[in-house]
């Protein structure tokens, strides 16, 4: 099987394997384009035996088989005297022997078959046309030969380098290798005004003081036309560029480097004190270097990402395991009444904490708090507010004495809480908010009423006086109490923007009956109906007391 262009005047053998068309110089078949229309990589052949396959996955401007577009469609089959067009670059599939295909724009399209038009009896078949010359195959073939070993060489230079600072050192001091007309070489990326910033460069000459100028607008237009370029006399091209003048440049060479989603991401600018000093094959092998160097880079990017992805998880790990020993594995056991508690972070760790803590005198103290921030320094701050609580219920007797002492410990935050004092003798509850959700109070006839709202201090960590005051509460048989983080309140449903808010809270309550774990299990389900699995943006905690109907 070969592939015949008219246009190009030449055959292309097809062997068993993957074949790469475009104005890439390191394709298997290049089209000289030097308008653009052609992309860089426009299309794939795949051989395998008697069968022919081609894909256009994202060229710019789609390729036509037979007169169709076949651009997104994965890989078609070709049958022998199918015509593909490449912006005007026609390839026909032909079988070895064959006479040849008719020529020109006189096909007939017949489904996805182009039959040959019979009044048409031009052919590429004769010797002149069908194959290039020996001296123009020979310049081809060294010009290929250069490339190979260009890539072979930068190809073994960066094979096992994983970090990027030896990555560019070794792809510089290359580039002289291959290149050994040049002067001067730097690597440089591209920051988010769009100018050019060398990350490493080097001069022939061995000189430890030597630094290298960078021309931004040379820069500039191989970033912006996504190009290469090469110059004879940049100070000719560019004679207003103080850059340019400054750094004596003659000779130059830019290529653009591309990320996996073809965006620039920095040039290669090599250049030489002396005039036309490079040509068509060093820019062409310059160009093909640039790729592999390109991957090199976007190799060692991805390797950092993975271990500092790694790093944080395993970070992360630590935290959550730390954490979990802070916080409650279940509630206490207290006579005539129920408790239950519930903790669901929005990422691995997260900054909300609760805790149940007996006092000596019988009294048990809930705590629940809400770290600003999530993941690894919330949690770590919550594990902090787990030691500094019990040290605090052990000083003070009052849970608004608890909140003071804690403001003075967390100067560096901004954290809500809320502390409540149970007395189960009595069902009397001593509640303090730092800045808060106001609890709620579902009575035993269905009533539900919010507490201390209007009393509640600053959050902790904003002002040295907080000042927090005790709300006293009484808790009748039945009678619950819950006391929750704004992860409830908050929880939002993405594809309508809508929260689920404090008063479908207090409505989800009142519906509620049962102990306190159904009724903690009941106003989760009523929010994660709500929410239809939509991401969930900030930790929820929340805790109920419920004293028995039969106390």
């Amino acid at each position: 099987m070969i592939l015949r262009s008219k246009r190009l005047n030449r055959d292309f053998e097809l062997t068993d394997g993957k074949i790469s068309v475009g104005r890439l110089p390191g394709c298997d078949i290049f089209i000289d384009n030097s308008p653009g229309d052609v992309s860089r990589l426009h299309l794939e052949i795949f051989v395998n035996g008697d069968h022919v396959q081609v894909r256009d996955e994202k060229s710019t401007h789609n390729t036509l088989l037979n007169g169709v577009e076949i651009r997104g469609r994965g890989w078609v089959e070709l049958t022998p005297g199918d015509v593909i067009d490449i912006r005007g670059f026609d390839f026909y599939l032909v079988v070895h022997g064959a006479s040849g295909i008719p020529g020109g724009a006189s096909g007939i399209l017949d489904g996805s078959r182009v039959v040959s038009d019979p009044q048409d009896d031009s052919r590429l078949g004769s010797p002149q046309s069908s194959f290039i010359s020996l001296t123009k195959y020979q310049r081809e073939e060294s010009r290929y030969s250069s490339q190979l070993r260009a890539l072979l060489k930068i190809s073994a230079t960066l094979k096992d380098v994983l970090k990027s600072e030896d990555v560019l050192e070794r792809a510089v001091a290359t580039l002289f290798e291959i290149l050994p007309k040049i002067d001067r070489a730097a690597i440089c990326y591209v920051d988010e005004q769009g100018a050019v910033d060398p990350k490493w460069w080097h001069v022939r000459e061995n000189d430890p003081d030597s630094t290298i100028r960078i021309s931004q607008n040379i820069g500039r237009h191989v970033v912006d036309n996504s190009e290469a370029i090469i110059m004879g006399d940049a100070q000719a091209d560019f004679d207003g560029a103080k850059s340019v003048q400054a750094a004596s440049m003659r000779s130059v060479m830019c290529c653009p480097m591309l990320d996996a989603d073809e965006k620039v991401i920095g040039i290669i600018h090599v250049d030489s004190f002396r005039p036309d000093c490079f040509g068509e094959l060093d820019l062409e092998i310059l160009a093909a270097v640039t790729m592999q160097i390109a991957l090199a880079i976007n190799c060692s990017r991805l390797h950092a990402e993975a271990v500092a992805d790694a790093l944080f998880r395993q970070d992360a790990a630590q935290a959550r395991s730390v954490q979990q020993r802070y916080l409650p594995s279940e509630p206490p056991t207290v006579e005539g009444y129920s408790l239950a508690g519930f903790y669901r972070a929005a990422r691995s760790v997260g900054g909300d904490y609760f805790n149940y803590l007996p006092l000596a005198n019988g009294s048990v103290a809930i705590i629940l708090a809400d770290v600003a921030g999530k993941g690894v320094p919330a949690a770590l701050i919550s594990v902090r507010l787990a030691v500094e609580s019990d040290a605090a219920l052990r000083l003070v007797t009052t849970s608004a004495e608890v909140l003071d002492l804690l403001n003075n410990k967390f100067t560096d935050c901004f954290m809500p809480a809320v502390v409540l004092i149970l007395n189960p003798a009595t069902g009397e509850i001593l509640l303090s908010s730092a800045g808060h959700e106001p609890p709620l109070v579902r009575r035993s006839a269905g009533i539900i009423e919010q507490v201390g709202a209007e009393r509640g201090g600053l959050p902790l960590g904003v002002l040295e006086n907080g000042e927090y005051v005790d709300t006293f509460l009484q808790l009748e048989p039945g009678d619950s109490i819950v006391i929750f983080s704004d992860g409830f309140s908050d929880a939002e449903h993405v594809a309508t923007e809508r929260r689920f808010g404090c008063d479908r809270l207090r409505e989800s309550l009142g519906g509620l009956t049962g102990r306190a774990a159904e009724i903690v299990d009941g106003l989760v389900g009523e929010v994660d109906g709500f929410t239809e699995g939509s991401p969930q943006f900030d930790d929820m905690c929340m805790v109920c007391v419920q004293r028995t109907p039969d106390s």
